[in-house]
């Protein structure tokens, strides 16, 4: 199946922020070591501000089935509406549709 250009978008996207994220990361933890010399900490500090300005907020969590961005369940990555329907004819494990 294709990709859609938002769901495209959103992988490069997450892509780039994996590769930011792990040097971001090491450059923050030597910026806050008190154990080591200032020299170091100021070099992090100056290529930390040097690192891209990746904006993690264009990562969306998007819907599989309908590439929608909006209330979108973690567990399963599908919409509500996409949850309704699937637990309604019994096709997501372990969910099953309650009444009383």
């Amino acid at each position: 199946m294709a990709l859609s250009r938002r769901q495209a978008k959103d992988q490069k996207y997450r892509k780039h922020f994996r590769e930011i994220e792990i040097s971001r990361l090491f450059l923050k933890a030597v910026c806050s070591n008190m154990f080591l010399p200032q020299t170091y900490k100021e070099d992090a500090r100056i290529l930390l501000a040097k690192l891209s300005n990746f904006k993690s907020h264009r990562i969306r969590n998007r819907c599989i089935v309908s590439d929608r961005s909006r209330s979108v369940s973690r567990a399963f990555r599908i919409n509500r509406m996409q949850f309704l329907i699937g637990s309604g004819f019994g096709k997501m494990p372990g969910v099953r549709k309650s009444s009383w």
